[in-house]
């Protein structure tokens, strides 16, 4: 053999060794993880055992035990989201595997996810009839009063093989709750402790139980129970926590909280509340230091993320806040590319959308959720009020009416399917709907204010009056049941009567600027200006981002000859307390109405350096910028700012909606300006920037009914030429 052959064949050999050493190498590394994965787990150590499961599927990505195994260790540490991407590989590798499944329905479960959650637990249930977990699962999903009662028989049909444990018992309990059986639910739930003095989960139910019945001190001592049975990082210290925080005794509960975070300094759920807890007080700098902990165990979670998008913005870091807002997006968005399937992941994505004012996007989401759990009631109620906003009411109608089909005693449901037959003028229907809410649930007052408008809008005005105060009694500070009486006492020539109505109500919640709004209009109607100007200005400094309410003061000034008069007056008042952003609100106002753009420019500025989160002065600022050549993103981010601190306005949906037209971003433009005519029918300049979108985007008859509905309200409004050239086009 030549030197060549030789050295060739060594290298070969040499390489073949390597390769060999490699591969053992491996399997030694992958040994020593999974040894160590497996002793974290047996000890409870969940997140080291999840490190160390990973390492192994880095070695092995198909590793079938690391698969299941940190599944089962993510499903313990409550991260439910990242669990169920991998138990759904680990059931894909093992179908049979009811462990894996079990857990799987209760992620269903907590994900509103019912038919899955049945799925699994029905296919456990035919392997082992008596596996009380899968009954478990059934009795949590149960929902009908059809469910309840064959689950009830199913659980009674295994008592004897299943009545020595306390989540028999526990179950059983839950299900008497749904029937409103108390009676029973409280034997069943005594039994669960009596068999298992030590169950956690028992004496939790029956604090729930003395606490829904407002037996507090009953409910302290069965929380309290629970809580010395369990190590501090548990749900039993937690619920304990909160159990304090609804009964009015927060210093219990941070105290609770602080001893959880002193034993357990990563346990997450007891930072959360410290921080939800220090932000309600408005102590926001202690907010964010259990923030920062939270953040620490747990880097990209959405909901801290959102947390801290919310002090930066209450401190007027715009900014700051958008990017934390948007930053939530992003890893609710990865969570739900990794797991498309998981219907929870897909509503709390459509919430953050919410958030940051995108209808559009969280539409689409819930749209998803709706698909994958049909029956989830807050998804689809939240789907169908956004459908009611951007005026889709049959898409709305039909999925309330699915809904109230499945859930015939969800009461919410039927609130909202009432206010969309409103909508819709189909009156009939929303009596029905209504009385449907005010026999479920008879201390409602919005069901009490729904059946009164619908009797109203059917002619039964006596019969509607009667609803309507119920409304207003059950409800004081609801102004909706108000305005229909006090417009009832107007209408039927009574307006003193409407007027006194208005200000006993104000006696009533004298903190109210909607209140004095309402007032003011009802003075204006009576042309008594003086006194409407007064109620106005009532509004504004009760409420000072009431943009109707300056709105309606311009107008009044106007009408009153008295404009330049007001301003004077404005200046003169800015000039004694500079700080005062109502007057410097109004003070903007009255130079936009009168076309003094840049000093109502001036004005807005001023007031925003002073209040970041203005959302009236940041809205009509916006409007101005819109105007001005090269600052359509500075609109934009003035018209975002005030979507966030005012999601509910329809002048600032019209705002944002028309700035994003301009930057060609039509399908959500189109989302908002729809939501702002739907709720501004009789604005001129919000349909017809709501025709001119549709127009963009070649839907042309809705273009041409939201154009010729601008002329009709008002032939001489500023957009008018553009809008008859834009139907000329049409036509």
């Amino acid at each position: 053999m030549s030197g060549a052959a030789r050295r060739l064949t060594t290298m070969v050999l040499v390489g073949s060794l390597a390769w060999v050493e490699c591969a053992c190498s491996q399997e030694a590394r992958k040994a020593r993880h999974l040894e160590r994965a497996d002793q974290y787990f047996e000890q409870k150590e969940y997140r080291e055992a999840v490190i160390e499961y990973r390492n192994v599927l880095q070695i092995e990505e198909d590793n079938a035990h690391a698969i299941q195994q940190v599944g089962f260790a993510l499903f313990e540490l409550g991260q439910v989201g990242q669990a169920y991407h991998f138990l759904r590989r680990s059931k894909e590798l093992s179908p049979e595997n009811t462990d894996v499944r079990r857990r799987l329905a209760t992620i269903y479960v907590l994900g509103r996810q019912p038919a899955e959650a049945r799925e699994e637990a029905n296919y456990i249930l035919e392997i082992e009839p008596t596996n009380l977990d899968a009954l478990v699962v059934l009795s949590e999903i149960a929902a009908t009063p059809l469910e309840i009662d064959e689950t009830i028989e199913r659980l009674e049909e295994h008592r004897s093989a299943l009545e020595d444990r306390a989540n028999f018992h526990l179950a059983l309990g839950s299900l008497y709750v749904k029937k409103g059986d108390i009676e029973n639910a409280e034997i069943a739930l005594r039994e669960a402790a009596n068999r298992e003095p030590d169950s956690v989960a028992a004496h939790l139910a029956l604090g729930s139980l003395h606490a829904a019945r407002r037996n507090l001190e009953a409910a302290e001592s069965e929380f309290k129970e629970a809580a010395e049975l369990s190590p501090p990082a548990s749900i039993a210290r937690i619920r304990l926590a909160d159990f304090y925080v609804s009964a009015g005794l927060p210093d219990r509960a941070k105290q609770v909280l602080t001893e959880i975070t002193t034993e357990a300094s990563d346990y997450v759920p007891a930072w959360r509340r410290l921080a939800q807890m220090a932000f309600d007080e408005k102590n926001y700098q202690e907010s964010a230091a259990a923030l920062d902990q939270w953040l620490k165990s747990v880097p990209t979670d959405p909901d801290a993320l959102q947390m801290r998008g919310q002090i930066h913005h209450v401190l007027g870091e715009s900014e700051q806040a958008n990017e934390k807002f948007r930053e939530a997006v992003r890893v609710l968005q990865e969570i739900v590319d990794r797991t498309p399937n998981f219907a929870a992941g897909h509503y709390r994505l459509a919430q953050a959308h919410l958030r940051i004012g995108e209808v559009a996007q969280a539409k689409t989401q819930l749209q998803e959720v709706k698909t994958l759990a049909p029956d989830a009631v807050e998804p689809i109620l939240l789907l169908a009020e956004l459908r009611m906003r951007t005026g889709e009411v049959d898409l709305a109608i039909q999925d309330l009416e699915s809904l109230v089909e499945n859930r015939p005693r969800a009461a919410v449901a039927y609130q909202v399917l009432a206010a969309a037959y409103l909508q819709k003028r189909n009156v009939p229907k929303a009596v029905e709907a209504s009385q449907k809410v005010v026999e479920l649930l008879p201390n409602d007052a919005r069901g009490r204010y729904l059946l009164g408008a619908s009797l109203l809008a059917q002619g039964q005005t006596t019969a509607a009056k009667r609803q309507l105060e119920a409304a207003l009694s059950l409800s004081p500070e609801y102004v909706e049941p108000l305005v229909q009486l006090a417009s009832l006492d107007f209408r039927e020539g009574r307006r003193d009567d409407g007027i006194e109505r208005v200000k006993k109500q104000i006696a009533v919640v004298p903190q109210s600027g909607a209140h004095q709004y309402v007032l003011g209009q009802m003075y204006a109607a009576l042309g008594d200006l003086k006194q409407a100007e007064a109620a106005y200005l009532k509004a504004v400094e009760l409420e000072p981002t009431l943009i109707a309410a300056y709105g309606e003061l311009a107008v009044l000034f106007a009408r009153a000859g008295r404009a330049d008069e007001a301003l004077a007056r404005m200046e003169d008042a800015v000039a004694a307390n500079p700080t005062n952003v109502q007057v410097l609100m109004l003070l903007g106002t009255l130079h936009e109405m009168k076309g003094d753009v840049p000093k109502a420019q001036q004005t807005y500025e001023r007031l925003l350096e002073l209040d970041a989160n203005f959302a009236a002065a940041a809205n009509n600022l916006a409007y101005i910028y819109l105007q001005q050549e090269g600052r359509l993103e500075e609109a934009l981010g003035l018209a975002e700012a005030a979507r966030q601190a005012a999601p509910d306005s329809p002048e600032i949906a019209d705002t944002l909606g028309w700035v994003l037209y301009h930057r060609a971003t039509y399908e959500r433009s189109l989302s908002l300006l729809a939501e702002s005519a739907q709720r501004l029918p009789e604005n001129p300049t919000v349909q017809f920037h709501l025709g001119m979108v549709n127009l963009k985007l070649e839907r042309k008859e809705a273009a041409f009914q939201a154009l010729n509905r601008a002329l009709e309200l008002d032939s001489g409004f500023p957009e008018a030429e553009e809008a008859r050239r834009a139907l000329s086009e049409l036509q």
